[in-house]
């Protein structure tokens, strides 16, 4: 079983993480081998997450979750999808540093639809259109925003311009590449409607 490496900052909480908050859960990584990742807490319990190897990659990043502005409000939880590390690295930690969004990521369809099921404070999704899988992002916007009409929806690409149709009513379609701060004044509004519709 290899050790994990010398760095002894946080793990990035992993796709689909299980009772993992930053406001809640300061993990200490003890060590990460065949998609498993295994943190200790403060209190020294021990929590094991099964990730994909991109997973593992993101989870070294050592930038830790946004804390809420208020100890009685929790952050607002975004879903981020898409396969390219390099990519959704930079912007989880965008959405989180400037955006002040708590972030789980995903880098397929199937991957992201087991979040929902399991993680109900999600408040948005921003997905690519090229991912792997069965579904692309515009199917996967289709059903999220069937099954959970309550999540704000962005979907992003640079190469794949949307049909007519393809975009749920609703979502909005961000073309690639964009400024930092249209993708946070896109998915933070978007949520408020949402949230405000579904009172």
């Amino acid at each position: 079983m290899s050790k994990a490496g010398s760095d002894d900052r946080p793990f990035r909480a992993v796709a689909c993480n299980i009772g993992c908050k930053s406001h809640m859960f300061q993990p200490e990584p003890v060590r990460a081998f065949l998609g498993i990742v295994q943190l200790r807490s403060r209190n020294r319990r021990l929590r094991t997450i099964v990730t994909s190897k991109a997973d593992r990659l993101s989870s070294q990043s050592g930038a830790n979750r946004p804390m809420s502005n208020s100890s009685c409000q929790p952050p607002i939880t975004v879903l981020l999808v898409d396969d390219e590390v390099i990519v959704r690295v930079p912007t989880a930690q965008l959405l989180e540093h400037k955006g002040g969004l708590q972030v789980i990521e995903a880098s397929r369809a199937d991957e992201a639809l087991m979040c929902l099921n399991k993680r109900p404070e999600i408040q948005g999704l921003i997905t690519e259109v090229r991912i792997p899988g069965a579904l692309n992002g515009f199917a996967l916007a289709r059903v999220v925003s069937e099954r959970w009409p309550h999540i704000a929806v962005v979907i992003t690409s640079h190469q794949q311009e949307p049909e007519s149709g393809e975009i749920p009513d609703g979502s909005v379609y961000l073309q690639k590449p964009y400024r930092s701060e249209r993708l946070i004044n896109t998915i933070k509004p978007l949520i408020s409607r949402s949230k405000a519709s579904s009172i």
